[in-house]
């Protein structure tokens, strides 16, 4: 089977990678979670794509960075990082420091 490179599907300096090297990729990813959460009390969280207008400004996404985000047509926008959805989680409210990792 001939399977297409990253290059052919990406462009340059993005990678493809299968079997074991995904497996490793996985791995990695797994084991960077488990010391984080485990060791040092960071609380794993998924968290949504597509956030509100008010998402994005409590961030300082918009209206600086509007042109470079992507809208739907209902107007929410896909997050560029968790960044925005986590900080918006908790907007408004003051965080007790000894729950803080």
């Amino acid at each position: 089977m001939d399977f297409p490179t990253a290059a052919k599907l990406s462009g340059a300096r993005f990678t493809v990678l299968r079997g074991a090297l995904a497996r490793l990729e996985r791995a990695l990813g797994q084991f960077m979670l488990d010391v984080h959460t485990q060791e040092f009390g960071y609380s794993e969280t998924i968290v949504p794509l597509l956030v509100n207008d008010a998402a994005m400004y409590g961030t300082d996404k918009l209206p600086k960075f509007a042109e470079d985000s992507f809208q739907t047509t209902d107007g929410r926008w896909l997050i560029p990082t968790a960044e925005v959805p986590l900080t918006a989680s908790v907007a408004g409210d003051i965080l007790d420091a000894k729950r803080c990792p």
